[in-house]
């Protein structure tokens, strides 16, 4: 995925990894993973400007959200202009698309 839009944008902008921490895994051990997958990006892409935000497993039980609701506050607090999403996690597009943030943005619903 993030080669094909190396086709599109190439290498110079802002690459924002998002992990929601559904298993409560801790902080550090997360860490230590991005370390080592950031390290294989930047060899693989050469995409150096590389972030990453973890949605902690609190934030499900605060506000009683799930994956697709971390997700979107990711996205509206981070103000992103594309979306790359991994072929195992498609189906929480469905519901970021039904909310109404996307219809007064005025993105366009590949599901309907």
């Amino acid at each position: 995925m993030l080669k094909q839009a190396i086709k599109l944008y190439g290498t110079d902008f802002e690459l924002i990894l998002i992990h929601v921490n559904t298993t409560n895994d801790t902080i550090s051990n997360i860490d230590k993973s991005f370390d080592v997958f950031i390290e294989k990006i930047i060899e693989e892409t050469g995409i150096e400007n590389i972030s990453y935000v973890i949605k902690a497993q609190n934030f499900f039980v605060q506000y009683k959200e799930d994956v697709s609701s971390a997700i979107e506050s990711v996205i509206a607090d981070e103000r992103l202009d594309a979306l790359l999403v991994t072929k195992s996690k498609k189906t929480f597009l469905r519901k970021i698309h039904r909310r109404k943030h996307c219809k007064e943005d005025g993105l366009p619903n590949p599901y309907s």
